[in-house]
């Protein structure tokens, strides 16, 4: 690939961060907004309850109500773009550090910027495995 190409590469990785950044802030916001459920304010319910769904263990009303809010939570769209801006900022990173060097060989301080990328592949694979869920959640109803 040619060191022209990485300059717009660049300017449009920022761009999409900062979008996806902004999208994820309105996201948490809502969520943040949005009444608790009372076994919510336990530390590691989400994950207990969704434990259950996958290995459809018998579940009370109260932990399907929730489990049917966190599926919900995590299915939406604006979820997706909180590991999006971190994978945007990964590539802005590297196509940064590329166009920085203009067509010199590379370090491996450029190569930095992949630790956020799959970081950020691994929580968005992380939260449509949550998302696939919901049938289970349905037939358990």
């Amino acid at each position: 690939m040619s060191s022209y190409l990485y300059g717009p590469l660049t300017i449009l990785s920022l761009v999409l961060a900062l979008t996806l950044a902004a999208v994820a802030a309105v996201y948490v916001n809502r969520l943040e907004g949005r009444t608790t459920a009372p076994i919510s304010e336990e530390i590691g319910s989400a994950k207990a309850v969704l434990h259950k769904v996958r290995k459809r263990e018998p579940m009370s009303p109260d932990e399907l109500d929730y489990a049917n809010q966190v599926v919900a939570y995590r299915r939406s769209l604006m979820a997706l773009c909180i590991p999006g801006a971190l994978f945007m900022l990964g590539c802005f990173f590297v196509f940064g550090s590329l166009y920085h060097l203009h067509g010199a060989t590379p370090s491996e301080r450029t190569f930095l910027g992949v630790i956020p990328m799959l970081t950020s592949t691994n929580l968005a694979i992380r939260l449509l495995r949550s998302a696939r869920l919901k049938g289970r959640l349905r037939k358990m109803a």
